[in-house]
């Protein structure tokens, strides 16, 4: 994929990409789709971090494989340093997407054990990125995760490993 900025349209839905993201974006969700993955609206209600920040997401999931795939812009209230997005939001996106993700393959909730993120390069603020999540392994109430998140030149911007665990009772 090619490496461009863009741009949000003012008036985009947080669950839609418009038609300003990149072509490689837009192709990128039309791949995932013939490969069985099916299209995953956020609970932008529930959501916080998406609804109340200046970040797009375009979600995919496939259950059975236990994947979750998305395509993420990033707007100027989610700077860090100059240009770039601030750690946090990638640390928190990571989160978010995995957290969606479990709730959807699981039949009960889990909650975050433990994250473990790697930066590896900079996110520049208006890059489009591909962040994909999926189960790693289970063993009793304990479910490993794993995130990487992509430019869409292929770049590993983050990369993690999490640990969530099933309830042992309702809170």
């Amino acid at each position: 994929f090619g490496s461009r900025n863009w741009q949000f349209s003012p008036m985009a839905s947080l669950d839609q990409p418009d038609q300003a993201w990149p072509s490689e974006a837009l192709e990128a969700t039309r791949q995932w789709q013939a490969q069985g993955y099916e299209d995953f609206p956020l609970r932008t209600t529930q959501n916080n971090f998406v609804r109340h920040s200046d970040v797009r997401v375009r979600a995919y999931i496939n259950r059975k494989e236990r994947k979750l795939l998305s395509v993420v812009g990033f707007g100027a209230q989610v700077e860090g340093p100059p240009g770039l997005v601030h750690g946090g939001a990638l640390f928190t996106l990571a989160d978010t997407m995995l957290a969606m993700m479990t709730i959807e393959v699981f039949p009960s909730p889990l909650l975050t054990g433990s994250m473990t993120i790697n930066y590896r390069g900079p996110t520049k603020l208006g890059e489009c990125v591909v962040c994909e999540a999926s189960v790693v392994s289970e063993e009793g109430r304990k479910v490993s995760v794993g995130f990487a998140i992509k430019g869409l030149d292929g770049g590993v911007r983050v990369e993690g490993t999490g640990l969530w665990l099933q309830r042992k009772s309702k809170i």
